[in-house]
């Protein structure tokens, strides 16, 4: 591994792990989204995302 490639790989790194826990993150945003107001807000968000 050369010297200018060494800082690349650590930001590929980094962001690796930022793509792996925004998933995780949305799931709880949604999970928290229907327990506080109910499973019709998934109607709605379904429609958001049909449009």
């Amino acid at each position: 591994m050369t010297k200018e490639s060494l800082p690349t790989s650590v930001v590929f790194r980094m962001i690796g792990y930022i793509m792996k826990l925004a998933s995780i993150g949305a799931f709880g945003a949604m999970a928290y989204t229907v327990g506080a107001y109910g499973a019709t807000t998934l109607s709605s968000f379904g429609l958001l995302i049909a449009c």
